[in-house]
Formats: structure tokens, sequence, C-alpha cells
């Protein structure tokens, strides 16, 4: 099976997993991965672990630019979701599901601005965003455990009310 056929299983299934721990919906179709009437998410996965893996998730400059205009009446957010296997990838074969081999999942959530800060690259048929792990671990959170993995919430979003509403702090009331 070619690897980018594994990535779009894998990948699906941590949709799915998503679906489930904030009671939302998917789409199957190019678009916000997960939504509500709220909230319209947008899930980047990298797999972490021995090996010749890169931490920097790419991101296509489209959706950073189409995706709030699809979806002008929800907040966006990005959530970026790395995640560790029981084995390495190459010895998992050609499988169907691979949701029980993933023995860590870390998806860190940031408001659909934050992506402004890393810089354009053009590829030969498509510009990226290189989102490195290093900066998204930088910012603070507060950590959530669910069922199969840690949610990485920021106080001063929104989202965190769906789990924990007495940590959230409006914006305006951060003191500094």
């Amino acid at each position: 099976m070619p690897s980018r056929t594994k990535n779009t299983i894998i990948e699906s299934s941590h949709r799915h997993w998503l679906k489930r721990v904030l009671g939302m919906r998917t789409n199957g179709q190019v678009g916000i991965d997960v939504f509500d009437r709220e909230w319209g998410i947008e899930l980047k996965c990298k797999l972490l672990g021995p090996g010749k893996y890169q931490t920097a998730i790419s991101v296509a400059d489209y959706q950073v630019r189409e995706f709030p205009r699809d979806s002008f009446d929800r907040t966006l957010l990005w959530a970026f979701l790395y995640y560790k296997f029981s084995h390495p990838l190459e010895k998992l074969g050609d499988r169907k599901n691979y949701t029980h081999y993933v023995t860590e999942r870390n998806i860190y959530f940031q408001p659909w601005n934050f992506i402004d800060q890393f810089p354009t690259s053009k590829g030969k048929l498509e510009t990226w965003r290189y989102v490195r792990r290093r900066t998204v671990l930088e910012q603070e959170y507060e950590p959530i455990e669910v069922k199969g993995g840690t949610l990485h919430i920021p106080r001063d979003c929104s989202l965190i009310k769906k789990f924990k509403p007495e940590l959230f702090t409006e914006p305006d009331d951060i003191p500094f």
C-alpha cells in the first residue's frame, strides 16, 4: 500500500476520534475536518517516533486563505496532532485500521491566525506553510485527558468550556 494511502487511513481514524471526543461532525469532502455550529477545526497529524520522520507539519496555503471564507460563521481552529505507534509504521503492514496501534496522541489547538507566523514556501504545485512542532509546544495549554489521548487547549480558547468551563479566561481578562 502506498504511504499516502496509509496516511489517509490513519488521518481519517484520528479525525473520527476527534469527532467523538468533541461531539462534532466530520466533513467527508474538501473543507474543514471537524465542525459544529460554533467551531470549525482543521486537523493536521504527524507521526512521531524513531526513524526519519520530520516533525514539521505542512499546511497548504489555500486552506489558510479559503477556509475562513467557507466557514465565516464559525470560530476556526487548527488542531495539531502528534502521535506514536507501538511499532514502526513499516512493520505494521497494510491494514484498514491502525487505531489500536496508537500508543500516544496529543492534540494542540490554536486560533486560526496562529499560522500567520510561518512563511509561505512555493512547491511544485502548491504553496505551503511548515508549522514547527517546537513553536506549537512553546505555547501555554491546559491539558485535558480524554479516552484515547490528551487535548491541549489554550485557556483563552472558548473550546475549553466544553471540558472545563471554570478554566476559560476571556482574552481581555488576561492580566499583563
